[in-house]
């Protein structure tokens, strides 16, 4: 909703950018209503996108996505200089006559952002991070039969080990046996022993 928001601001941004109710522009009114769902979508993104990656390729995959995304922040002002016909790239003259191509450009790739999410999206209401990453990482037939990587004894995530449970439910528990962020940690390093007497 917030990317479908922004589409229809900038999209009326350009169509009304002559109009003004009483002093104010509207194409000045349109831009702020757009900074509103612009500013929600982002509040949006990061997080969905700290769900969707899994564990192991978290920090990577959100890397991956801001650099990427700022790729766009590089091809962006080259693109509206080619969509408004100005010759010198580095320093494209503004013309009033192309704010309507400058805001129908800008609307596109809010709206493929909106197709994006709406049809490449993964639902997460209601699921913790947990079930997402489950879910993301769900071996396969032919990996369930040699075993999930890492796992030298060839068991999949819901075979239980001799005498031990199964390996969600260890990994459910967490780092020595705690759960939050700790059971992302492969194994433990704490000294069980017990202290000395002296």
């Amino acid at each position: 909703m917030a990317c479908s928001g922004a589409v229809l601001t900038l999209i009326l941004a350009g169509v009304l950018a002559n109009d003004f109710i009483g002093t104010v522009s509207v194409f000045w009114l349109m831009l702020v209503a757009h900074s509103f769902f612009s500013g929600g979508s982002y509040s949006i993104i990061a997080p969905y996108l700290a769900e969707v990656w899994p564990t192991g390729l978290r920090a990577s995959g959100m890397g991956l996505g801001y650099g990427v995304g700022n790729l766009g922040k590089i091809i962006s002002p080259l693109g509206l200089a080619l969509i408004v016909g100005a010759t010198n790239f580095i320093k494209p003259e503004a013309r009033v006559d192309a704010i309507l191509p400058a805001m129908l450009f800008l609307a596109f790739w809010a709206a493929l952002a909106a197709f994006a999410f709406l049809f490449l999206g993964i639902e997460t209401k209601g699921r913790s991070i947990e079930e997402i990453d489950a879910a993301m990482t769900r071996p396969t037939e032919n990996s369930a039969s040699a075993g999930t990587p890492g796992d030298a004894r060839g068991l999949t995530r819901d075979e239980p080990a001799e005498g031990q449970g199964s390996l969600r439910s260890r990994s459910a528990r967490g780092c020595c046996g705690t759960s939050g962020v700790a059971s992302a940690v492969p194994r433990c390093r704490v000294n069980r022993s017990a202290p000395s007497a002296t």
